[in-house]
């Protein structure tokens, strides 16, 4: 409840940091909530329930309620498996090393689900049946679809294989694995989508992103009001105007008031209850803009760097990985220095030759014409996949290139000996006419016999990179010009295109194995030198492609998709498969089953074996009958060709034991039997022509067979096959070998290398294993009849053997089983639920083992993705489901403490996945059931629910461990869980889903509130608040419907409980020590809002269509769910800043910015209803605290201008570093409003100027003092040109401008919305006598003080005066009968607003400011003095500190005038009076504006201007409160000069002045005499006090001293000015000295606090005076006297003054500086300098001339205290009135000076003033001048004297400085010119001297001659000991000098 308003009277605190301690930890009920829950107490939600129990009836309840039972009957719960292996304790510190031994110690907990079913859980789902709940209008708005999660199919974009058709109706001896691997290349994509969540996305989507761009895109400029004294002015002053105000102020009567004047009477309109207020009401609801989002765009680098990428859209597919480089080779043109004379067949195989290994598919292509085509038979042309020519082949390499060759094989039709063949191509040109005949006609005949036979003819080779990875071929420009034009070699062209070139002649060996490993001997010059070039050359075009290229054609000669041609080309392209030396780890997703045949060598010896021109003919059998047809899989080789029955090698003529380098690629049907076989047929073909009608000789010499399936494996690697010479029936069974007659007695003559290409077959013996026991496991169907076999013939070593099996999956290499990883995974899940035991616990181990290698080769991420979202298929339609048996098995495999197989981290390193398979599981498994499972309690069992709260905890212990180690890979757990359970909410129960996530989120963090514990706390809490539904899950209908008693906690948290969770878990972070964890908190409720406000369906936007074109069910309408449902969810964050305010406060501006930008918009968008509600049931202090925030939140967007926008456009547009940033942040968030000033204008002015030691609450104010200091003003423009302006377009500036002028705005409009809903609620309190009540008021009033000095805009201001209208007629007695300070507020503000630039802002500042008059007269009935009283203090300062327009604010009086006059005309006697004093009023406060301009008129005078300032306030000697407040002004302008001292003097005059009315009040204070201690001059103010008693204080009178400076605190403040004044004048003696009135007051008050702090303040200060003392470096100041002669200086003329300058000031200075000020007023050449100093005499010539006499003088101390040692520096210049300077004078009297010392005398002039300096001013009057005239004889003692003196002075230092030393006796002993004391003597002493009459004054001359001698001595011993050795010479001389002169003096001394 509220405490009392009747609270103990407490004194009225301005200063923020003052206000009291905050809340205590009893006293605030969210400190005490955190604290029970965390101790593990639960919120109660039962009350919600009551009387509430009906259910939603579904219509097939049964149905998904049996299949509930189902679930439970099969599934059991994880207790009893945790207890079955000792898993139910696990130890809560952190995870062991691996290997050690746990032990389960006290602190271990039980792992029991039954608490998700406790508390709100089993009840939450009912609230939604209540009928406050249902009869809602917004419950079809906020009320969750059933349709938001469905799952659908998606085409898949790689068609399956034409081969794969065959398989669709089933054919026996398919085994489950084939059947998976089958399904994975052909089934659609199965996805599961979330309606909401895809469309509106967890985080800005383009639907908010829309609505926040309409937002910003509705912002309408904001002309601020920035022109009160503190601001920036963008009126210029009229100085037209201002000179009418010079001249003379204005004064007015009834009858003489302006016509011009206008006044608006609707101003002053009679406040009507509930209609004034509901009026301002609408005006202030029109036109507002979204605060919010306002800000958020302010700080958008800040939110986006804080940000989280909380949501993935749905992954792409699988897809070809695509190869980091593609090549494309494009064959041009094949040519000979021979011609064309025959078909010449080509192809390119790439090679690395640094691994030596083949690393491509073989391009086959030719580039014949078509005549040359045409000589072969039309027969022997093959199928064709195509019908357009071959362009070229795509092959993929390496990312870096390195040694990779492609190597250019060419091949011609069977001729004969290739020497003899390749003859006529190397000797071209001995080939005449009729031999190139001849060698067509012999190549025709060729070709009509053997076109089926090619012989190897030549090759060449070319290097495609250089060693920096870049294509040796230059590249091409777009019209096909060459890019570079040199650089040409052998093998390149300057235009892209690359030569084959030379063409070697083909060896003997053509085999790979021979070419890679003589590459490098082939290399050298004389190697290359011996093999036999065929002139020609092959031209290609080589180039790196990075898209698609049209009609391209995979390696199965499938055209890959999205590449259909759009053009008429006619050639197509080929992808070359890529046989990389090192794979990468990637998922197969596409079907391909190759199987590629290299045939090496054949060895046949027998002499029964005729055959010596052999080709082998290769053929795919599927039958091993003699007569069976082979299958057409085998690839034709030429470049166009499809697939064939049959193909043939190339021939080596004339060789036994042939070399091949051949490649055939064979298309392996999918399901493959043992009877699959190769058969490889060898034939010797005859080359010579047969006879006529014979055909070609082709006799079969053996056969070779090869089984290509065999052990359930593909044969793999190099073969040795023996060769037979014939054929059986069934050859392939083992009975037949025999038959069989083998070459060579069976050995193996024939070698062959085959390399499998499949993604459906493995030849890993580990995986195939694996694939039988799949196969082995029966289907779903079939588990429950086949599981008692199962059980039967798997004891004992079967066991172990199985596990073995599944084990052995994570030994098996990763690229492996990365190439069919979704398929594997598929089978490890069916394993765990059709497997036997203890096959299920072995998966997870398994899986996280498998993933852990894939992680080695690549992000295993990537390629669990798609399988994730994708893939995925439930392995079974029946219990049990893979979603309870993967969440049991999780747990179960965390919770073991004897799993040491894997790492703690790998456990949960991929949980993202498993949470990922569960919720897929699930969703797929309730997709196939009626209504999607029916209701959401019956779609899943209990044990499933109590198993997932296990499997949860045990993730947050992970987690736990985590953020002691391994943070990062915690911080991806504790998303992955969060992820999880908001994707939870969208299908199963969610009161037992929030329960978990209240538990998991409170255990998360620990005892010492660490960081990181924190950090993982909030964003595991963001996370779940991006849910898609989050308005829906906490039910917001309008709070208190269900609580009719009022607002309380509990009821809060209850009645929105995830945003419940979150204040319970986050409340107490925003106080947190480190800075990072409190922007996490205030960046998750800025995002959460965000993201809410911006939803179109709370926005009221329209609803755009989804993606696929489904238009949403739900019509959104903002009449239907007003944004405050929203809001009103997260008024724990507003009351938790209030119960902080202290902390906040003190907090830099960047985070305020934040806080309160959230806290004004959550207030500001919550309903009336709920904030009198909240703050009805608040306490006191809270309340105070609440105002207070407000105030804060005015001063923190006050709008700062144009410059500071530049400056943060400018930072913010260049990537600035971080030290600018700094410089950024050291310049104006360097800021505390602990510290603000919030008193009256009397206060701020005195304290403006010491800005070193001042914290400023805004931007605003900290840019007010540093311009007034000229040193911060030069560093602000020094770091303002470090910035690039330049980089900031205007657009930016503009807006950047357009947003900080909103908030502003908005914030000021908030404010008073605020204030007067406080109004209403607590207007009793307030209106009461109470000091609750007096305490609310005042805080009231400081917030209305706040936005009236706030820069606000005019529509602002319209706003707060209106509503201010009505609050005087609300609050009349506190405002005018009440001892308050409420009208001495608002005067000043209103004052300056009257000097506003904006017509509408004057207007309504004066009308208040009348209606204030008026309404103080009707309360009193006889007068306002109060209210012309603080007008006319609050005037006075203003025009002290400068108004910003005088002729404005004269208008601002004249409409108060008018106004006056209205009411005198009105009629009536009151009416008349009142109206007469109005004008009266209005006069004086003209007389005050005419002062002012004549102070203006001394801008570049300052001492002119201090005397103007000081004959003001001295005029106010009658009346305190104006005295004071202009020797305020005087204060601020000395300070505002630098002139320390007379500041400080001004503080203490008003010090006293203050302590007497204080003693005429019988208050404490100190008395007269402590102020007479600090300065004499202080006795006129006891003066101005002596009329003040108690009874004019009561009657208020003129005199009244109602200024908040008239009490001990004001006092307190005042002396603490003086000492920071004499502080910064380096006064520290004067300092202590006010310190002692301080302490003199503190001991009255017994203020032991106070008095301890000052006498720490007090040691510092001594401290200081010793510093000074001992460093003699002070200077107190340099005094002169000032003459004016002359006209010209009006009332100055003949008047001399003594000028204070500061410090050292030399004659130059002053003299240059008055000269050029008065030559500036007088004009040219009507001022000079006279220059000397006797009397002034003006010349006849010069009559018109002003003269202006300076001359230095010195303080004149008495006879005393000049020979007082003890007498210091301090002391000798300060409290000073007499100064003295010396003329020279001759014998005669005359001015003049002579080197004569027996005529030369001096006059010594001493000249008076009537206060002592330091005063409150720098220059007085001379009231007196006396002079003095001393003879010869007595000028010279005083020249010995000084030098005594002088020397003296430098002896008695502890450590004399060496160098004063040195010159006082170089001036002694080393005079050139004027002898000096040596003169002197001759000259009054010596034999020659003149009779002089004073015998007395030569006996002195005597005496202080000795004495000079002796102290010279003296100083000589010294200077000894103190120089060095380089000095050593000076030395010498000067103890010669101080012979020289001892041998003169001392005759002359001693008389003799």
């Amino acid at each position: 409840g509220r405490e009392p308003l009747c609270c103990p009277k407490r004194e009225r605190k301005r200063e923020r940091g003052e206000r009291g301690p905050g809340p205590t930890k009893a006293s605030c009920w969210w400190s005490w909530l955190v604290m029970h829950t965390r101790r593990g107490s639960l919120l109660s939600f039962a009350n919600l329930t009551a009387g509430s129990t009906t259910e939603h009836q579904h219509n097939h309840p049964q149905t998904a309620r049996r299949h509930a039972d189902n679930e439970k009957q099969a599934s059991g719960s994880l207790s009893p498996l945790l207890s079955s292996v000792q898993t139910h304790l696990i130890n809560t510190s952190a995870a062991p090393t691996p290997g050690a031994q746990e032990s389960h110690t006290s602190t271990s907990v039980v792992l029991d689900g039954s608490w998700v079913e406790e508390g709100y859980a089993p009840t939450y789902e009912s609230r939604w049946e209540h009928d406050e709940v249902r009869s809602d209008p917004s419950f079809p708005v906020f009320v969750s679809p059933h349709d938001d999660v469905r799952v659908s199919s998606r085409p898949r974009a790689y068609a399956a294989s034409p081969l794969l058709h065959g398989l669709e109706g089933g054919e026996e001896g398919v085994g489950q694995q084939l059947w998976d691997e089958l399904d994975f290349f052909g089934q659609e994509w199965r996805v599961v989508e979330r309606k909401y969540r895809d469309h509106f996305g967890t985080g800005l989507g383009p639907q908010h992103l829309q609505y926040i761009k309409g937002e910003l895109d509705a912002l309408q400029p904001v002309p601020i009001h920035m022109d009160t004294t503190n601001g920036e002015s963008d009126s210029k002053k009229d100085k037209k105007s201002k000179k009418s105000l010079k001249k003379g102020g204005r004064k007015h009567s009834i009858d003489t008031i302006s016509e011009r004047i206008v006044c608006d009477p609707s101003f002053l309109t009679a406040y009507k209850k509930k209609t004034t207020d509901n009026l301002n009401a609408a005006a202030r609801a029109e036109n507002r803009s979204n605060m919010l989002i306002v800000y958020a765009k302010t700080e958008e680098k800040q939110l986006a760097s804080e940000a989280e990428k909380t949501y993935t859209a749905q992954p792409q597919p699988y897809s070809p990985p695509a190869s980091v480089r593609r090549i494309l080779i494009k064959p041009l043109d094949l040519s000979f220095s021979l011609g064309e004379v025959e078909p010449i067949f080509c192809s390119i195989t790439l090679y690395d030759m640094k691994e030596k290994k083949r690393i491509s598919e073989t391009f086959y292509f030719h580039r014949n014409s078509y005549m040359t085509l045409n000589m072969l038979p039309q027969q022997e042309s093959c199928a064709k996949f195509t019908d357009k020519r071959i362009e070229g082949g795509v092959f993929s390499v390496p990312e870096t290139g390195g040694e990779i060759y492609a190597v250019l094989r060419l091949e011609k039709v069977l001729q004969g000996d290739i020497d003899t063949v390749a003859e006529p191509y190397i000797k071209h040109d001995q080939q005449k006419d009729k031999d190139k005949e001849r060698i067509q006609a012999l190549a025709l005949d060729a070709c009509s016999r053997l076109a089926a036979y090619k012989q190897p003819f030549g090759w060449s080779i070319l290097p495609l990179f250089g060693e920096d990875g870049s294509l040796l071929v230059l590249p091409t420009k777009s019209d096909g010009t060459p890019a570079e034009a040199e650089g040409k070699e052998n093998k390149k062209t300057a235009n892209g295109k690359a030569f084959f070139r030379p063409i070697y002649k083909q060896r003997l060996d053509t085999s790979d194995t021979a070419l890679l490993h003589s590459y490098a001997d082939f290399a050298k010059s004389s190697a290359s030198k011996k093999t036999k070039v065929i002139p020609g050359y092959c031209l290609v075009e080589i180039r790196e492609i990075t898209g698609s290229l049209p009609n391209t054609y995979s390696p199965s000669l499938q055209l890959l998709p999205n590449n259909e041609s759009t053009d008429n080309t006619d050639g197509v392209y080929r992808e070359l498969e890529e046989f990389p030396v090192r794979p990468k780890a990637a998922v197969a997703c596409t079907y391909y089953n190759r199987l590629y045949v290299y045939p090496e060598s054949l060895l046949l010896t027998a002499r029964s074996l005729l055959g010596r021109n052999i080709a082998i003919s290769i053929q795919f059998r599927d039958s091993d009958a003699i007569e069976a047809e082979p299958l057409p899989v085998a690839y034709v080789r030429q470049g166009d060709g499809g697939r064939d029955k049959e193909v043939i090698s190339t021939v080596n003529y004339h060789n036994k034991a042939p070399v091949f380098y051949d490649e055939f690629k064979l298309e392996l049907p999918p399901l493959l039997t043992p009877k699959h076989h190769i058969l490889f047929s060898f034939f010797h073909v005859s080359c010579q022509p047969p006879r006529p009608k014979e055909p070609v000789e082709k006799r079969c010499v053996g056969y070779a067979i090869l089984p290509v399936y065999q052990s359930g494996r593909v044969v793999s690697k190099a073969q040795h096959l023996p060769v037979t010479a014939n054929l059986v029936p069934n050859y392939l069974a083992s009975h037949s070998q025999e038959a069989m007659k083998w070459v060579e007695g069976g050995k193996v003559v024939f070698k062959v290398r085959v390399r499998l290409s499949s993604s459906v077959y493995t030849q890993d013996a580990k995986l195939n294993r694996f694939f039988n026991l799949i196969n082995a496991i029966p289907s779903p169907q079939h588990a429950s009849a086949s599981e008692g076999m199962i059980n039967t013939t798997t004891k004992g070593s079967k066991f172990a053997e199985q596990g073995s099996v599944v084990k052995s999956l994570g030994k098996v290499h990763p690229i492996k089983i990365a190439q069919r990883l979704p398929v594997i995974l598929s089978q490890l899940f069916r394993v765990m639920v059709l497997g036997p035991p203890p096959l299920p616990s072995l998966v997870l181990p398994t899986i996280f083992e498998i993933f852990a290698n894939i992680e080695e080769e690549t992000d295993c991420t990537t390629l669990l993705k798609p399988y994730v979202h994708l893939t995925f298929l439930n392995p079974s339609t029946s219990p049990p489901y893979l979603f309870h048996v993967l969440t049991k098995e999780w747990a179960s495999f965390l919770a073991s403490s004897h799993n040491r197989e894997v790492s703690s981290d790998e456990k949960t390193r991929y949980a993202w996945f498993i949470f990922g398979i569960i919720y897929r599981s699930l969703a797929l498994h309730l997709s196939r059931l009626p209504q999607f499972g029916g209701r959401r309690a019956e779609r899943v069992s209990k044990e499933f629910i109590k198993d997932l709260g296990i499997l949860m905890e045990l993730i947050g212990k992970e987690v736990q461990r985590g953020c002691r180690g391994g943070l990062t890979k915690a911080k991806a757990l504790n998303r992955a869980s969060a992820m999880f359970l908001r994707d939870m909410l969208s299908l199963i129960d969610r009161g037992p889903v929030l329960r978990i996530i209240e538990r998991v989120a409170k255990d998360m963090t620990n005892s010492d509130q660490e960081a990181s514990f924190i950090e993982m706390q909030i964003s595991f809490l963001k996370h779940i608040c991006e849910y898609e539904h989050y308005v829906s899950l906490n039910i917001p209908i309008p709070f208190g419907t269900r609580q009719q008693s009022g607002f309380s906690v509990a009821a809060f948290q209850e009645h929105y409980l995830l945003s419940g969770i979150v204040q319970q878990v986050v409340g107490d972070y925003f106080t947190h020590s480190e800075k990072a964890v409190r922007t996490k908190v205030t960046g998750m409720y800025l995002y959460l809002l965000l993201r809410l406000i911006s939803d179109p369906r709370y926005a009221g936007s329209a609803v755009p269509r989804t993606s696929s074109g489904t238009e949403l069910t739900v019509q959104l309408s903002i009449h239907k769910f007003s944004i405050s449902r929203v809001v009103e969810m997260f008024l724990g964050f507003v009351i938790n800043i209030i119960h902080n305010y202290a902390f906040l406060a003190a907090r830099g501006l960047d985070e305020r910015r934040r806080v309160l930008a959230l806290f004004i918009f959550i207030l500001q968008n919550i309903t009336g209803r709920t904030r009198r509600l909240w703050l009805g049931n608040e306490s006191h202090s809270h309340i105070l605290l609440y105002l207070n925030s407000l105030s804060l939140a005015l001063s923190t967007f006050e709008y700062v201008g144009k410059e500071r926008t530049e400056e943060e456009m400018a930072l913010a547009s260049a990537d600035t570093s971080h030290s600018a940033k700094e410089m950024l942040e050291n310049f104006y968030t360097s800021v505390s409003s602990a510290s603000q000033s919030r008193g009256n204008a009397n206060n701020s002015n005195n304290n403006s100027n010491n800005n070193n030691n001042i914290r400023f609450s805004s931007l605003r104010e900290k840019r007010a003092a540093v311009k007034a200091n000229a040193k911060q003003e030069g560093t602000q423009r020094q770091f303002r040109r470090t910035l690039d302006r330049k980089s900031v377009s205007e657009k930016q500036y503009t807006f950047h401008s357009l947003l900080e002028a909103n908030l502003s705005e908005e914030t000021g409009i908030t404010v008073v919305d605020l204030l007067e809903d406080f109004v209403l609620e607590f207007k009793a309190e307030m209106n009461g006598d109470t000091g609750g009540g007096r305490m609310l008021m005042d805080e009231v009033m400081l917030v209305w003080t706040q936005l009236l000095r706030t820069a606000l805009s005019s529509r602002v201001l319209s706003h707060v005066y209106a509503s201010l209208r009505a609050f005087v007629y609300k609050f009349p007695k506190p405002l005018f009968f009440s001892p308050t300070p409420y009208c001495a507020d608002l005067c000043p503000v209103l004052l300056q607003h009257c000097c506003s630039s904006q017509a509408t802002t004057r207007l309504s500042a004066a009308s208040f400011l009348f209606l204030l008059m008026k309404k103080n007269y009707e309360e009193v009935r006889k007068h306002f003095t109060r209210v012309k009283v603080q007008v006319t203090i609050a005037l006075s300062a203003l025009v002290g500190t400068g108004c910003q327009d005088n002729e404005k604010l004269a208008e601002a009086l004249d409409v108060i005038a008018k106004y006056g006059q209205s009411e005198a005309t009105l009629g009536g006697e009151a009416r008349e009076r009142f109206g007469q004093q109005v004008i009266d009023v209005c006069n004086s406060l003209h007389t005050i504006l005419r002062d002012s301009a004549i102070i203006g008129q001394h801008d570049t005078d300052p001492e002119a201007r201090a005397d103007m300032l000081y004959r003001i306030a001295h005029s106010y000697k009658s009346t305190p409160d104006l005295r004071v407040t202009w020797l305020i002004n005087l204060a601020s302008f000395h300070a505002q000069m630098s002139q320390w001292a007379e500041a400080g003097q001004c503080a203490v005059h008003m010090a006293t002045l203050i302590a007497e009315y204080l003693r005429h009040t019988r208050q404490l204070c100190p008395s007269l005499q402590d102020f007479l201690n600090i300065s004499p001059n202080v006795t006129d103010e006891a003066a101005s006090s002596s009329s003040l008693s108690p009874i004019d204080n009561m009657m208020g009178g003129e005199g009244v001293c109602e200024s908040q400076l008239f009490t001990e605190k004001g006092l307190t403040k005042v002396l603490r000015d003086a000492i920071q004044y004499f502080d910064n004048a380096t006064l520290y003696e004067t300092s202590v000295k006010v310190y002692k009135a301080l302490i003199a007051l503190f001991e009255a008050r017994r203020d032991y606090s106070a008095l301890a702090q000052t006498h720490l303040s007090l040691h510092a200060s001594f401290m200081s005076i010793h510093t000074a003392v001992q460093g003699q470096s002070r200077v107190l100041g340099s005094y002169y006297r000032v003459a004016y002669f002359g006209a010209g200086f009006g009332s100055d003329d003949g008047v001399e003054y003594i000028y204070k300058e500061p410090k050292i000031t030399r004659l130059s200075e002053i003299k240059d500086r008055l000269l050029a000020l008065y030559t500036e007023r007088l004009g040219e050449g009507q001022v000079r300098i006279w220059t000397r100093s006797g009397a002034f005499i003006r010349g006849s010539n010069d009559a018109d001339i002003n003269y202006i006499q300076i001359t230095s003088v010195e303080p004149h101390l008495t006879f005393d205290k000049a020979q007082d040692a003890h007498f210091t520096y301090y002391e000798r210049h300060t409290n000073i009135n007499k100064f003295i300077f010396e003329t020279p004078i001759l014998g005669g009297g005359a001015a003049g000076q002579t080197d004569n010392v027996r005529e030369q005398g001096k006059r010594k002039t001493v000249l008076s003033t009537p206060y002592s300096f330091p005063y409150i001013k720098k220059r007085l009057r001379v009231m007196q001048k006396d002079e003095i005239l001393l003879s010869p004889l007595y000028t010279c003692i005083e020249l010995v004297d000084a030098k005594t003196a002088a020397l003296q002075a430098q002896l008695s230092l502890p450590s004399p400085d060496a160098k004063t030393l040195q010159l006082i006796l170089q001036g002694a002993l080393r005079l050139q010119i004027n002898q000096g004391p040596a003169e002197i003597a001759r000259v009054f002493l010596g034999p020659d001297a003149e009779d002089t009459p004073d015998q007395v004054g030569l006996i002195v001359l005597r005496d202080s001659l000795g004495l000079f001698l002796q102290t010279l001595e003296q100083a000589l011993d010294i200077n000894r000991n103190i120089i060095d050795t380089e000095q050593l010479s000076f030395h010498q001389e000067l103890v010669l000098g101080f012979a020289q002169l001892t041998q003169v003096l001392r005759p002359l001394w001693c008389g003799t």
